[in-house]
């Protein structure tokens, strides 16, 4: 989807950036990601993201008062279920900001993640503000497709598709930001379907079952050693219990495990 970022990219620099965008694509696919980072940068003192500003020091700890999250897991009350977002999540949340405004900067983001889960009340709740907002305020809403969102609300946004990544951007990114094993990274990137999300998930399969693996190999090395064999395996491991409390890194311990199987 980087024909997508790219025209965001280039709405923010502008500073031109519709007063409502709805993000569309495959559950998975990184569309909630860019829409985190979208109202970072909308919030941004710098007016870039730039994560030292105070702005986006609040944002980074999930503590920014200028950011309204709302998503169908939100509990207002004890007794939600967390299944839709209902009309009080947007009276609640969006209403009295529209004539409070920001609190520390100049914008307000309204990030309304899997908008196609909002019942009808909310979506009518939200029309008005969505036709007519404040000058200092910025929706973002994220949908598996568009067709699920009410047509009163799509025809408010201006949309943006997110389709499947290339196997090789996954690939880096997982390298990269996970700092994945190359051959552990090009399989999940392989098996994702263009998905990051999904790619990260089969990730974390891939290493289960890797630690799985090592570990039989070390039982089966184990039940075949000698009683001197066992007993120098397990102080061993005893030191590198000790060292990882001492702080040394995941890597080394995983090193020393191949070495014991």
């Amino acid at each position: 989807h980087g024909g997508a970022t790219a025209a965001l990219a280039r709405m923010l620099a502008s500073g031109q950036e519709p007063h409502a965008l709805l993000f569309v694509g495959p559950e998975g696919v990184g569309k909630s990601t860019v829409a985190e980072a979208y109202c970072r940068t909308v919030l941004c003192l710098s007016k870039n993201g730039c994560g030292q500003c105070p702005s986006c020091r609040r944002f980074a700890v999930g503590s920014h008062p200028d950011l309204v999250h709302i998503h169908p897991a939100l509990k207002l009350d004890p007794e939600d279920k967390g299944e839709v977002i209902q009309i009080k999540a947007v009276r609640r949340m969006v209403m009295p900001r529209v004539t409070v405004g920001p609190a520390t900067g100049e914008r307000v983001a309204v990030w309304i993640q899997d908008a196609e889960r909002m019942t009808w009340g909310a979506a009518n709740a939200l029309l008005k503000t969505l036709e007519e907002p404040p000058e200092w305020m910025r929706f973002v809403l994220t949908a598996t497709a568009s067709d699920a969102v009410p047509p009163t609300v799509l025809s408010r946004c201006v949309s943006m598709a997110f389709g499947p990544v290339g196997r090789e951007v996954i690939m880096e990114g997982l390298i990269r930001v996970f700092e994945a094993e190359p051959t552990a990274a090009a399989e999940a990137a392989s098996l994702s379907s263009g998905l990051p999300g999904r790619a990260v998930r089969l990730l974390e399969e891939v290493g289960a079952r890797d630690r799985a693996r090592r570990i039989t190999e070390v039982v089966a090395a184990l039940a075949a050693a000698t009683p001197g064999e066992a007993l120098a395996w397990a102080e061993r491991l005893q030191e590198a219990c000790l060292g990882s409390e001492a702080g040394e890194s995941v890597s080394a311990r995983v090193a020393l495990a191949d070495g014991l199987a």
